[in-house]
């Protein structure tokens, strides 16, 4: 016997605010009600390098603020994280008024937005990204997640902060590896989606490799947008949202072999050209822009060697990729530079594991 139809509707908004010297002025955000309790999420080296205007903005604009740090890095970002923040913040006295406010880079971020949409059943957050990656990428877009024993990003919730503040300022604190981490999601933006900005990364990659933060603002909007656009079109990746994961069939696979050791951006630069070699000629992907991608990646120092990782270390986690229907890999490739192909309603192709093997060993 059938009832009814009990139907949901889900609601995804985040508004995402670009501004110079914002994380000094958060009070002018409407971060939420001054009656609520903020809960600062942050890793150690964050806080010390912006924690203490951050806690002032916060602590003008809500009754309580509490600190919690966690383990810096990839392999913090685990359940064991996620549940041991749930207990503090009960302890803390953090209710369902409460806000979760998110400090620093992906991980932090991935971390924060899965606590605020498990604890109490889902709770607001705001994002504070501090790093490129986080800025361009990681920061936007609803997606919470942490790693387990099986892969990258296996336990995980579309959970989207009311409000993103990108603030360029704090790019200039960056190492240069985490500059160019960050720039090669970037780089994948312009890839997947904008044609022009890849041809403007091409244009100055010397200044670009440096870490030019103050550079930033010339293309970090275009970037920005490249994401908000293609997750307004599909907020639950459902469909489109699918050519985001351009390279990081490989990449992640790359990140969990390495034990994290090789870092996000680089796993998906390297995992961007293996899966263009792979499977571009099945779509008719043009050599020519095969070859700007690797020219470009070289150009920036985002191609290092990948060190001891042989393609069957990476098959384990190739098998369980989240993108897999049927038992077949799927890549997310462009049928031209800036424009990704999509078969039968689908933005992911197969490819064939030895594609994807004989690919990987000549780049590598």
């Amino acid at each position: 016997m059938i009832l009814c139809d009990l139907k949901y509707e889900r609601e995804f908004a985040s508004r995402i605010a670009v501004e110079p010297g914002a994380l000094n002025r958060l009070e002018g955000f409407e971060l939420g009600s001054s009656s609520s309790h903020a809960a600062l999420i942050a890793d150690a080296d964050v806080l010390e390098l912006h924690g203490h205007r951050v806690l002032e903005s916060l602590k003008k604009e809500f009754a309580a603020v509490t600190v919690f740090t966690i383990p810096p890095g990839e392999n913090g970002k685990t359940l064991e994280t996620v549940a041991d923040l749930q207990d503090r913040l009960s302890d803390a006295g953090v209710d369902r008024s409460g806000l979760i406010v998110g400090l620093g880079g992906g991980v932090v971020l991935d971390i924060a937005g899965f606590v605020a949409a498990t604890y109490l059943r889902g709770i607001p957050w705001v994002a504070l990204p501090t790093s490129l990656l986080a800025q361009v990428d990681a920061g936007i877009g609803g997606k919470t997640g942490v790693n387990t024993a099986s892969g990258k990003n296996r336990a995980g919730a579309f959970h989207p902060p009311f409000q993103v503040v990108v603030d360029p300022e704090v790019l200039q604190t960056l190492p240069l590896i985490e500059w160019k981490n960050g720039l090669a999601e970037a780089v994948k933006h312009s890839w997947i989606a904008d044609e022009n900005l890849f041809a403007q990364f091409e244009q100055q990659p010397s200044s670009l490799k440096k870490g030019a933060a103050a550079a930033a603002l010339d293309w970090l909007a275009a970037a920005i947008t490249v994401k908000t656009s293609v997750v307004a079109e599909d907020p639950f990746e459902q469909g489109k949202r699918s050519i985001l994961n351009a390279g990081h069939t490989i990449g992640h696979a790359v990140e969990t072999a390495s034990s994290h050791a090789v870092k996000h951006g680089f796993a998906v630069a390297r995992g961007m050209v293996v899966e263009a070699r792979a499977s571009g000629e099945d779509v008719g992907l043009p050599e020519e822009h095969v070859l700007r991608l690797e020219q470009l990646l070289h150009e920036l120092d985002l191609l290092p060697s990948a060190g001891d990782l042989d393609f069957d270390s990476l098959l384990p986690f190739l098998r369980h990729d989240k993108k897999n229907l049927n038992g077949r890999i799927r890549v997310a490739v462009p049928v031209r530079l800036g424009k990704m192909v999509e078969q039968e309603g689908s933005w992911t192709v197969p490819v064939q594991l030895e594609s994807l093997r004989h690919a990987w060993e000549s780049l590598h």
